[in-house]
């Protein structure tokens, strides 16, 4: 009996479809010329779309879909041949892009229809809830989806639709961030989007730098740090190296090559070759004026051979106003205090690197960093 059923089921489909294709093609008939879809679908066949949608060619998609009634391919024609615009938007084409997904369930084409016309009827939520389905469903389509999002997310009156989308952080959120950055990095709206989203943070903050708006990256990294992080802040950030996350360059940039995060904090460095070597850098904010760098290291580092070297320089300068050599180092963690004059000219930010130094001989110089925190000195009333 089940086939029974199966058959009469099938029956019913081609039934319900004939008439709809009966209807619609007499719509689609007195149309005129057809207009060329944006998008094609990657599961119907290759269908000239330029085609002019008169009864003739209403009959032959009518044959099309008789010999083939679950082909999505007569219904993806019938889409593709009514008018884009005010038209598009006619309950009879609703009908067959319902339909095709009811045959075709993860087909992009009829997902895109029914996002145009929803976006055409003014129905902006419905018409992003589309376009996440489709983009879920990935493909070709994918990229022009997503530019039709950032377009979206750009004017104020769709805006909101697209936040709900961004609310349950879908996997295409990151690429969609990522896009509206170099044009919307400045704007509350995206530093609340990216928020959480590890490389939707990133491209906020490298946008803003790429753009010459330090002073406004460092905001942004400060606004995505954690509750916790923001509360324990140090100069520079992450002052023990537990690896703390946030966005660059605000961040320790460590050379994977030369160094790792130890488990329980601090960081592993090792100096080879001959040449210097950038192991480990972050761009930081001290106050002008006297400061004191406090380091707490241990390591072995043999006479003439490697050793290491640290520098702060101005974000902008090429020359260190402060270095430190680490060329004797015991195997039990010491701390090193030095004073620092930050300058009062143009070094509003600085970069803080631990460099791998050659020696005079090939012998691999290895250290454990656990502290390099940076205080301000105040000056003392008698001076």
């Amino acid at each position: 009996m089940r086939w029974l059923a199966t058959v009469i089921c099938w029956l019913i489909l081609i039934w319900l479809a004939t008439g709809m294709l009966n209807r619609l093609t007499e719509d689609v008939g007195s149309h005129g010329p057809s207009s060329d879809p944006r998008v094609v679908d990657s599961n119907a066949n290759s269908i000239n779309h330029s085609a002019p949608a008169s009864k003739e060619s209403g009959q032959t998609i009518k044959r099309h879909f008789l010999a083939a009634p679950l082909s999505s391919g007569p219904f993806v024609e019938l889409l593709s041949s009514t008018y884009s615009g005010a038209q598009a938007r006619t309950p009879g084409r609703r009908r067959v892009a319902e339909h095709l997904l009811k045959i075709t369930p993860r087909s992009t084409f009829a997902r895109i229809s029914l996002a145009e016309i929803d976006f055409l009827s003014g129905d902006y939520a419905g018409a992003t809830h589309q376009i996440s389905y489709a983009l879920a469903l990935g493909g070709s389509n994918s990229s022009a989806l997503l530019d039709a999002l950032v377009e979206m997310a750009k004017n104020p009156e769709t805006r909101p639709f697209v936040a709900d989308l961004i609310e349950s952080r879908p996997r295409w959120s990151s690429t969609l961030l990522m896009r509206l950055a170099p044009t919307s990095a400045h704007k509350a709206y995206l530093w609340e989007w990216a928020e959480g989203d590890k490389r939707g943070e990133a491209a906020v903050v490298s946008a803003l730098l790429r753009q010459n708006r330090i002073d406004l990256a460092y905001d942004a990294f400060l606004t995505f740090l954690t509750p916790e992080s923001r509360a324990a802040m140090t100069a520079p950030f992450d002052a023990h190296f537990e690896g703390l996350p946030g966005a660059g360059p605000f961040t320790w940039d460590v050379d994977a090559r030369a160094a790792s995060f130890e488990p329980n904090g601090g960081l592993a460095v090792s100096s080879y070759g001959q040449t210097r070597k950038s192991i480990a850098r972050q761009v930081t904010k001290l106050p002008s004026g006297l400061a004191q760098a406090k380091i707490m290291m241990s390591g072995d580092v043999s006479e003439g051979g490697n050793s290491f070297e640290w520098a702060i320089y101005c974000y902008r300068s090429r020359t260190p106003f402060w270095t430190l050599p680490a060329t004797e180092l015991s195997t039990e963690p010491v701390i090193i205090q030095e004073d620092i004059s930050v300058p009062d000219a143009d070094c509003e930010f600085q970069r803080v690197e631990l460099a791998g130094l050659p020696g005079d001989f090939p012998r691999t110089g290895r250290a454990l960093i656990q502290t390099l925190e940076i205080s301000r000195l105040e000056r003392s009333s008698t001076q």
